[in-house]
C-alpha cells in the first residue's frame, strides 16, 4: 500500500484539532484539574497529561460543533443575501440582524452561484425520490464525490480539517480569555481578543472553502455529462424574462411604517429615464425562481425586504428590440434595509399620489388591481 500524503495531512490536522486544543487547555488548568482528580504529580504525569488533553480535546471538539457549526455558522450562512431571498420567497422569516451582519463581514459574495447550481442539481436527482429534503447540498456533494471521485473529496476534506482546527482553537480561546482575567493575567486576556477574531475568521473562511470546493467539483462533473441536470437546466420553465412586485405597507397596526393604516405603494425611478417612476422589477437570473427574482429585485432597488402574497398580473413590452415579459406579485413590506442600487431613488405613496406620477399605463393598472385586493382588508382594519 502506497503512502498517501494528502490523507496523512488530513489525519494530522484532525488529530491536532482534538489533541492540541486539549493540551493547551489542560496546561492552563493543570493545577485545578489535578486537585479535582486528586492526582499528585509523579513519573506518570506525561501520560496523565496526554489522556486528559485527549479527553478535553474531544469535549472542545463537541462544543465547537454544537455551538459554532449549528448555532453560528449555519444561521450566518442562511443570512446571506441569496439565502435571504430564497427564504423570503418561500414565505419564511428574515434571519436575525446579528446573523445578517456577520454574513456581510465573514461570508464572501461569490458563494451564492455555486450553492444555487448545486442545489438545483441535487433537486434534479433527488426530487423524483422525494429525498431532497433529507440531505443538504454539501452532504450530498460529498456523498457524490465519495462514490465517483475520492481524490477530489480529499481536497474538500483538507479544508474541512483546517476549519475544525480553528473551530476548536476558538473554543479554547473563549475559555482562556475569561480565565486569564480571573487570574489577573490581563496581558494574556487582552492578547486573546484579536486571536479570537482571527480564529473565527479563519474558521469561517476554511469552512466556506470546503463547501464551495465540493460544489465546484459537482458542477464541473455534471457539466461533462451528456444526460442529466445540464440537459434540462437551460430550458426555461416559462416565457417570463423578468419579475417584480407591487409592494405595499401600512394595512395593519404595528406594520412596516410604524402603525399607519393608510395603504402605501413602493415606486422606484426608472433607470433609462429618471423622470419616470416604475414598479420594482428585474431580469431573472439562471436557475432563479420567479418569486426569488421579485424578492431580490425589490431589495436591490429599494433596500426593502418584501414577502410575496400571491401573483398579481403580467406585463409584456419590447425594449431595444427584445421582447420583455414580466410576472408581478403582490408583496407586503417586511423590513427596511440598505439598497444595493443606492443612487436609485424610491418613494412610498398612496394610490392617488402614485397615479398622479409619470407611470406607464400597465403599472397604473397593476396598482389599481392591488388596491382592489387590499381594500376589503383595509376596511376591516
Amino acid at each position: 500500500m502506497g503512502f498517501e500524503p494528502q490523507k496523512f495531512f488530513i489525519g494530522v490536522i484532525d488529530l491536532f484539532s482534538v489533541l492540541l486544543p486539549g493540551a493547551v487547555l489542560t496546561f492552563l488548568l493543570k493545577g485545578p484539574l489535578w486537585q479535582l482528580l486528586g492526582y499528585k504529580p509523579g513519573s506518570d504525569e506525561v501520560v496523565i497529561f496526554l489522556v486528559v488533553s485527549y479527553l478535553l480535546g474531544h469535549f472542545i471538539f463537541l462544543i465547537g460543533s454544537a455551538v459554532l457549526d449549528e448555532r453560528i455558522y449555519d444561521p450566518v450562512k442562511a443570512a446571506t443575501l441569496a439565502e435571504q431571498v430564497r427564504s423570503v420567497a418561500k414565505g419564511e422569516n428574515l434571519s436575525p440582524s446579528w446573523a445578517r451582519l456577520l454574513a456581510k463581514v465573514f461570508v464572501k459574495n461569490n458563494t451564492a452561484p455555486p450553492v444555487r447550481h448545486a442545489v438545483k442539481i441535487k433537486e434534479h436527482y433527488l426530487d423524483p425520490l422525494n429525498a431532497s429534503p433529507s440531505i443538504n447540498a454539501f452532504q450530498w456533494a460529498k456523498a457524490q464525490l465519495t462514490l465517483d471521485h475520492p481524490e477530489a473529496l480529499a481536497s474538500v476534506q483538507r479544508f474541512e480539517a483546517d476549519s475544525k482546527f480553528f473551530r476548536s482553537l476558538f473554543v479554547v480561546l473563549c475559555i482562556i480569555c475569561p480565565w486569564s482575567a480571573v487570574k489577573h493575567q490581563y496581558p494574556l486576556a487582552i492578547a486573546c481578543l484579536p486571536l479570537l477574531v482571527l480564529a473565527f475568521w479563519r474558521y469561517f473562511d476554511e469552512r466556506g472553502k470546503a463547501t464551495n470546493q465540493a460544489y465546484w467539483y459537482v458542477i464541473t462533473l455534471e457539466s461533462q455529462m451528456k444526460d442529466g441536470y445540464r440537459s434540462t437546466a437551460t430550458i426555461p420553465a416559462s416565457g417570463f424574462t423578468h419579475a417584480g412586485g407591487v409592494v405595499y405597507r401600512g394595512t395593519s397596526p404595528g406594520s412596516f411604517n410604524g402603525g399607519a393604516r393608510r395603504v402605501e405603494y413602493l415606486l422606484v425611478r426608472a433607470t433609462d429615464d429618471p423622470r419616470r417612476w416604475v414598479l420594482p422589477k428585474g431580469h431573472i437570473k439562471p436557475g432563479e425562481k420567479l418569486q426569488e427574482t421579485a424578492v431580490r429585485e425589490v431589495h436591490e432597488e429599494s433596500g426593502v425586504w418584501a414577502g410575496i402574497k400571491g401573483p398579481l398580473g403580467e406585463s409584456s413590452y419590447t425594449f431595444k428590440d427584445k421582447p420583455i415579459k414580466v410576472q408581478f406579485y403582490l408583496m407586503e413590506a417586511l423590513k427596511r434595509g440598505r439598497p444595493i442600487e443606492r443612487k436609485r431613488k424610491h418613494a412610498w405613496v398612496d394610490l392617488e399620489e402614485a397615479l398622479e406620477r409619470n407611470l406607464v399605463e400597465r403599472h397604473r393598472e397593476l396598482l389599481k388591481q392591488a388596491e382592489e385586493e387590499l381594500m376589503p382588508q383595509s376596511r376591516l382594519e
